[in-house]
C-alpha cells in the first residue's frame, strides 16, 4: 500500500489501541501528569475495541454484598481457569473506582432507588458452589432449562474421570425433567474402548445395560458426560461432529488442571450449534 501522505508526530507516551483500556489508560496519564500522549488506532477510534463488538462491558463492579474475589472467581471459571489471578484481584479491587469515575463522564449505571448499583450477574449460589469448580452460566435466562447434579454424583463423576487418565472417561447421564428443569439420578460410569486421550467410544454393551437399567427404574437419557484430560471444557469439533441428540445434554469435565477441574453442560443442535445450559450442583 503507497502512503501519500506522512507526518511526523513527537510524544511522551504511544498507547496502541484505542479501546476502553487504551482511551481510559491515556485520560488517566493526563490526569496525573502533563506528559503528551498519542493513541494509535487503526480504526475509527469510535469503533474501536471489544465494546464495539460487544465482546464485553464497560460497567462491570461489585454490587453490594459481593467481593472482589468472588468476580475472580466467576473470571476464572468464565475463561476455563485460563488466567492471572493476581491481576484479575487488581483489577476487580478497582472495579467500583473506575465505574464511578465513567459515571461523572456521563456513563449511564443502573441504579435502584438506595443509589445502589443494580445486580446484572446472578450467582446462582453463594462462594461455596464456586469453589466446588463447576462453572455455571451467571446469566439467568429465564427460558434456559436448568440441569441439576447432586454433589455425590459430581464427585463419582470426577473420580471416574481421574482414574481414566491420560485417556478420555465417559459415561451416561439418566434422570427426569419437571417443569422445564433436568433432574440426574443415576451416572453410569463406562468404558471408553478407544483408550484415548483425545476421543472416545463407549463399550456398547455397557451402554445397552445403562439403559435396561433406567428403563426399570422408569427414568430417561438425559444426556452422556465425557473428559478432557488436556484441554478446555467446551466441544471440540469432533464432539459436536458426534453429537447425534439435540434434546440431550452433553457434560465435559476438563482436567488440563488437575486441581481445578471445569464442568460444563451443553446442548447441541442439529446445525451443530452449541449453546450452554445451567449446571447446578447441590
Amino acid at each position: 500500500m503507497e502512503i501519500s501522505e506522512k507526518k511526523l508526530l513527537h510524544t511522551d507516551i504511544l498507547i496502541i489501541g484505542g479501546g476502553t483500556a487504551g482511551c481510559y489508560a491515556a485520560l488517566t496519564i493526563r490526569e496525573k501528569s502533563d506528559y503528551s500522549v498519542i493513541i494509535a488506532e487503526k480504526a475509527n477510534i469510535k469503533r474501536s475495541g471489544c465494546l464495539a463488538a460487544g465482546v464485553n462491558a464497560i460497567n462491570a463492579y461489585i454490587v453490594k454484598g459481593r467481593k472482589p474475589e468472588d468476580y475472580v472467581d466467576y473470571a476464572k471459571k468464565d475463561s476455563d481457569g485460563i488466567v492471572r489471578e493476581d491481576l484479575l484481584m487488581t483489577m476487580s479491587e478497582g472495579l467500583n473506582r473506575v465505574t464511578e469515575k465513567m459515571e461523572k463522564l456521563g456513563l449511564v449505571i443502573l441504579k435502584d432507588e438506595n443509589g445502589e448499583y443494580v445486580a446484572n450477574l446472578i450467582l446462582l449460589e453463594q462462594q461455596k458452589t464456586l469453589l466446588r469448580s463447576i462453572k455455571v452460566s451467571y446469566f439467568r435466562n429465564e427460558d434456559l432449562v436448568m440441569l441439576y447434579m447432586t454433589q455425590k454424583d459430581y464427585e463419582k463423576i470426577l473420580e471416574h474421570c481421574k482414574e481414566g487418565l491420560p485417556n478420555e472417561a465417559c459415561g451416561l447421564l439418566g434422570g427426569t425433567e419437571e417443569d422445564g428443569r433436568k433432574y440426574i439420578k443415576e451416572v453410569y460410569l463406562l468404558t471408553n474402548i478407544d483408550q484415548s486421550n483425545e476421543h472416545f467410544s463407549m463399550d456398547p454393551k455397557e451402554q445397552l445395560a445403562a439403559v435396561k437399567d433406567m428403563r426399570s427404574k422408569g427414568i430417561k437419557l438425559l444426556g452422556n458426560f465425557h473428559s478432557h484430560p488436556e484441554s478446555p471444557s467446551r466441544p471440540s469439533e469432533e464432539d459436536k461432529r458426534l453429537a447425534y441428540d439435540s434434546s440431550v445434554n452433553y457434560l465435559i469435565l476438563s482436567l488440563m488442571d488437575i486441581e481445578n477441574p471445569v464442568l460444563n453442560a451443553f446442548i447441541i443442535d442439529d446445525e451443530k450449534n452449541v449453546s450452554k445450559e445451567e449446571l447446578i450442583i447441590e
